[in-house]
């Protein structure tokens, strides 16, 4: 792993490690993978559809996030999360926080984490 900021003696090491390597995560920089840093929605969002993505799931062959209907605040959607967020959307996994604006950058709550996970497992 690239990450400099990482405790290599801490025991969640080995899970930063398989994430990383499966290519769930890959950090905030190239050198960073921000441990203590919360998460932001766009970020588990992406990371969610990374896992869905490795678990070969049919129906993220083919997805186009240029046919969905968009957040009104898509344009503060990262490029690279885009597909992710609108893949989560369609899907009822994410909803937005008021139906109509992602808040991407807002901090994923640990209750808003768990809901987006179970929601997961319960789709797919």
């Amino acid at each position: 792993m690239p990450f400099v900021d990482c405790d290599y003696e801490s025991k969640y090491i080995s899970y930063i490690a398989a994430a990383y390597e499966l290519g769930i995560t890959k950090g905030t920089s190239q050198s960073a993978f921000s441990p203590y840093d919360d998460i932001s929605r766009e970020q588990l969002a992406t990371m969610l559809y990374r896992v869905i993505k490795l678990a070969e799931i049919n129906s993220t062959y083919g997805f186009d996030a240029n046919n969905v209907r968009k957040f009104y605040d898509d344009s503060k959607i990262s490029d690279y999360a885009k597909e992710s967020v609108y893949f989560m959307a369609e899907y009822g996994i994410v909803k937005g926080v008021d139906g109509a604006h992602f808040a991407t950058l807002a901090t994923a709550t640990k209750e808003q984490a768990i809901l987006i996970s179970v929601r997961c497992a319960d789709v797919f």
